[in-house]
């Protein structure tokens, strides 16, 4: 990577690579399990672990939901 853009002075990285966002549709899952498993939970509570299994998003992605969206 170094050799090309020595060559070209361009990176290459292509635009709109970045990070996904988090959709609505993604928030409203993670929610959802959430809310469904701190319903059935004896203690009332949540783990992103099981919330990962349950909506079939990554462990990371909804770790994320949950820090940065949901309080």
């Amino acid at each position: 990577m170094i050799k090309r853009f020595e060559q070209t002075e361009k990176l290459g990285v292509q635009p709109g690579r970045d990070r996904k966002r988090v959709t609505p549709v993604l928030l409203d899952d993670v929610k959802t399990a959430v809310d469904a498993q701190s319903q059935t939970s004896q203690f009332g509570g949540s783990s992103a672990s099981a919330n990962s299994r349950q909506t079939s998003y990554s462990y990371n992605t909804v770790r994320k939901v949950l820090r940065s969206n949901i309080h």
